[in-house]
């Protein structure tokens, strides 16, 4: 009852500002509900494995890709396209330090799964950043929005497990190929690993090399089953 009256207390004197459009939010976090609602949402129509978004009507196809190359990991859970207000927020987050957008990117993702109905991992791993990237940055958002998942639905956030032993400069503007081609030998595990079960945790994916590489690094390690949890992907141009 305390916490109720200081917190309604609070928001008279602090109101809760939408991060997006910096109105007023009417509810009690920092986005409103018609800035949540303007969000492209990952359509019914996308790769049931890397969740790329497909020319079809059917909702369990998989993409051409997939098709030839299954990935090493076994699904990849994604509920937004990467574009308008879930960009901003998640590069706000990046490049920024918005941490307030950490636990608004986390309630988004949740919500989503809980809709679907997602099967819970035994453990979440981060997407692990390398030590000169993440001295330059200071934080790992993909660590961030693990730690915010993992406390919703009370599971283990298990970053250390595995690290990225090779630096690599940012991979926009690459083809496909070229980054599978950068991103062989980058991650290392560096410890036995107790789960059969996992999920790594990333904020955007993009050609899913990365993920795929870690995914392969555990399975080879004795993990079972490999998903990928991400809050967005971006499209194909």
């Amino acid at each position: 009852m305390v916490n109720n009256w200081l917190n309604n207390v609070l928001s008279l004197f602090f109101p809760y500002r939408c991060v997006l459009c910096q109105q007023r939010s009417e509810v009690k976090r920092d986005l409103c509900l018609s800035c949540e609602s303007l969000q492209t949402i990952m359509p019914a129509s996308h790769c049931s494995v890397c969740a790329i978004p497909l020319e079809t009507t059917e909702n369990s196809s998989l993409c051409g890709e997939c098709l030839l190359t299954r990935p090493h990991y076994r699904q990849a859970f994604i509920p937004y396209i990467y574009e308008h207000g879930i960009r901003t927020m998640i590069s706000q987050l990046k490049f920024n330090a918005r941490f307030v957008n950490t636990d608004l990117l986390a309630g988004m993702f949740l919500t989503a799964a809980s809709q679907q109905q997602l099967e819970a991992a035994e453990a979440l791993i981060p997407m692990p950043l390398h030590r000169r990237r993440q001295s330059q940055r200071g934080y790992n958002q993909s660590l961030l929005l693990a730690n915010a998942i993992g406390k919703k639905w009370d599971l283990p956030v298990a970053s250390q497990y595995c690290r990225r032993i090779k630096h690599i400069p940012p991979q926009s503007g690459l083809t496909r190929k070229q980054r599978v081609k950068n991103i062989k030998g980058i991650f290392e595990i560096i410890r036995e690993v107790p789960y059969r079960h996992i999920a790594i945790i990333d904020d955007v994916m993009t050609t899913g090399s990365s993920v795929n590489e870690l995914a392969k690094m555990f399975k080879q390690a004795g993990v079972k089953r490999v998903d990928v949890w991400c809050i967005a992907r971006t499209v194909k141009n």
